[in-house]
């Protein structure tokens, strides 16, 4: 016996999600006026259950733990046009409990602000934009689908919609081309995406590899002009962290919108104030560990603050690692000095 819906919870489901399709970017009216008569309605939605309602062939996510009260309750139910109701019910291991009821908080999220400021739907999308990337994760232990699979993660955990089009297909390229490396150059039997919080974790089991090493090649391949893409277009924006942990290699990509973040993404990095800057006697300890270290500036920096850096912190000359410096609020005079001073430096701004 199937543990339905009542007509009540349908309503209600739809009417929060605006009545629209609560699959990612898709946001279809589902209903509207009807031809038959006047008064008739005709609906393209429905109410679909993100734990299944019943047990047995076809059933997806079912979980046997549940009551059929929870199981009819409207926390276990989601809003979709006809189209993508069928298919989140053809893959349990993609549309995940914990993915689909994501979904559905951030379809009521994009509701509300249509709601109360009269936004259409794609507006509403893009002032989402500054949300973390719905938590999501893949593995493999071979290539050949890592295409589909990574596409899918990347689209599915609206990093899109979190972080913008151009640097979530510029992810997804980089992606794609450090799986592919991870098994045909790196002998890796296992390799990993996690996408949580603010974080995508891509991990492999391969031999130690700095993925920045692709920077210094002359030569054209997938992997080199992946990353030299995202770095050159949104290295401004984002944090890229390499580190080796425990036998694997371990990439981080973070979306940093306060430049105190930096600390609790890596190790490698450090916070300098007005004060330690000015005195130069902050210690700052650079291990050989860190492929790259972080450096937080004072913000409004100015052109004589960065005249004083070569005397105040003469470690900064000549280090092994990559140097990023975060910086809050400068002016592009500045930034252009602190790039001539420290020509491989990376500089990210936060506005």
């Amino acid at each position: 016996m199937r543990d339905e819906f009542s007509e009540d919870t349908k309503i209600r489901l739809a009417k929060r999600a605006g009545y629209l399709c609560s699959f990612p970017y898709c946001g279809t009216l589902t209903i509207g006026p009807s031809e038959e008569s006047k008064s008739s309605t005709s609906s393209i939605g429905t109410a679909c259950h993100i734990s299944a309602a019943s047990m047995g062939k076809g059933a997806r996510r079912y979980d046997e733990f549940m009551t059929p009260e929870q199981r009819m309750d409207i926390s276990n139910g989601i809003w979709m046009c006809y189209k993508h109701g069928k298919l989140i019910d053809t893959d349990e291991t993609r549309f995940s409990i914990e993915l689909l009821n994501s979904w559905r908080i951030l379809a009521e999220e994009i509701a509300t602000l249509m709601l109360e400021n009269g936004y259409d739907f794609k507006t509403a999308l893009k002032l989402i934009q500054g949300k973390n990337p719905l938590t999501n994760e893949i593995s493999m232990t071979q290539i050949g689908v890592e295409n589909e699979l990574i596409g899918d993660l990347i689209f599915d955990s609206c990093i899109s919609i979190a972080w913008g089009d151009k640097l979530s297909d510029s992810i997804r390229d980089y992606a794609i081309e450090h799986a592919r490396n991870s098994f045909l150059h790196g002998s890796a039997t296992k390799f990993e995406i996690k996408i949580n919080d603010n974080k995508i974790i891509i991990s492999d089991n391969g031999k130690e590899y700095n993925p920045r090493e692709l920077l210094s090649k002359k030569s054209e391949t997938g992997g080199t002009n992946a990353l030299k893409y995202l770095l050159s277009k949104f290295g401004s924006k984002i944090v890229f962290t390499t580190h080796r942990i425990n036998n694997l290699n371990q990439t981080t990509i973070s979306f940093l919108r306060a430049s105190k973040e930096i600390l609790n993404i890596t190790p490698c990095s450090a916070d300098i104030s007005f004060k330690d800057f000015h005195s130069g006697k902050k210690s700052l300890t650079i291990t050989a560990n860190c492929k790259e270290f972080y450096v937080v500036l004072p913000p409004y920096f100015s052109l004589s603050d960065v005249y004083l850096m070569p005397r105040n912190f003469p470690q900064f000359n000549g280090i092994s690692s990559s140097m990023i410096f975060i910086v809050q609020r400068i002016s592009d005079n500045v930034s252009e000095i602190l790039s001539k001073n420290y020509p491989d430096c990376q500089i990210i701004i936060i506005e």
